[in-house]
């Protein structure tokens, strides 16, 4: 179904799971965060903001002095009656190289949702890749099984 083993659950609400490496070169994982949200003095009024904030806090996860020329794709949905944001970020990671001295290609998709029933808290479900640039798969059938998995408690 989905070829991915898990490789650590932490403390915290997040897990992340790691697919066999067709090519060495090739890095593919898969990352689920859930949790409360938590926000500070000045919280978000609706449902809009929310997405706001964790399209704003995606964006900011990705600018670094590794990352460069990022590209960054958002949509709101509703998915399994949650309000989500469905994301798509690509950028050059200069931090990893492959044997060759090539640049690594970075790409993150997922999805982030506040729980229909339940407005405090989120999931937040990533497949992420790291190739060179002539290597990188096309993972929406995996995403796809991976996002159709979560079930609302």
């Amino acid at each position: 179904l989905f070829p991915y083993a898990a490789l650590f659950r932490s403390k915290i609400n997040f897990y992340r799971f790691a697919r066999e490496p067709a090519d060495p070169e090739v890095t593919v994982l898969a990352e689920v965060r859930h949790g409360p949200i938590v926000f500070g003095q000045d919280p978000p009024r609706n449902t809009k903001e929310m997405l706001d904030i964790f399209e704003r806090d995606l964006v900011a996860s990705t600018v670094s002095a590794r990352l460069k020329n990022i590209k960054n794709q958002f949509k709101r949905i509703d998915f399994k009656g949650a309000a989500c944001l469905s994301f798509s970020q690509i950028g050059e990671d200069h931090a990893a190289v492959n044997g060759k001295n090539q640049v690594m290609t970075l790409t993150f998709e997922g999805i982030a949702c506040i729980h229909p029933q339940k407005q405090e808290r989120y999931v937040r479900m990533v497949l992420s890749q790291r190739a060179p640039p002539k290597k990188i798969e096309d993972l929406s059938k995996d995403l796809k099984k991976f996002t159709d998995s979560l079930e609302f408690l």
